[in-house]
């Protein structure tokens, strides 16, 4: 099974439906998730994530308690579109990547500028 991109929205009005999502991605095991992109303003969901997955292998921190993985997956903050196209570019099929996006990431969001950066067969794994 090739490894996916998720791009999970989390906006105010809906973010306990994305924290449910995100870690259920997570936790698939044919998904192994590689990369986590999140801005700083997502602190809270990351160690929302965090917690719910300490119990099964638990997070990592530098020591300004920056959360810099989940589970195996390696936590980016405020990337620049451009290394997260690069990114998934290179990963694509082979790495499972979930993107948090505040809003409705589909709608003018991350999600557009992701899928014009790819073409049309590789878009078949966001």
């Amino acid at each position: 099974m090739s490894k996916k991109v998720h791009i999970v929205g989390i906006s105010p009005c809906y973010i306990e439906e994305g924290k449910n999502n995100a870690l259920s991605v997570l936790r698939e095991k044919d998904n192994a998730v590689a990369a986590v992109f999140a801005r700083k303003d997502d602190a809270p969901v990351i160690s929302w994530l965090k917690e719910r997955l300490a119990a099964s292998g638990g997070s990592h921190f530098v020591d300004g308690g920056t959360i810099t993985h989940l589970g195996n997956a390696i936590v980016f903050y405020d990337s620049k579109i451009k290394f997260i196209s690069d990114y998934i570019k290179g990963g694509l099929g082979k790495k499972g990547i979930i993107i948090l996006s505040n809003g409705d990431p589909n709608f003018y969001g991350i999600g557009a500028s992701i899928l014009k950066e790819l073409k049309l067969n590789e878009k078949r794994f966001i």
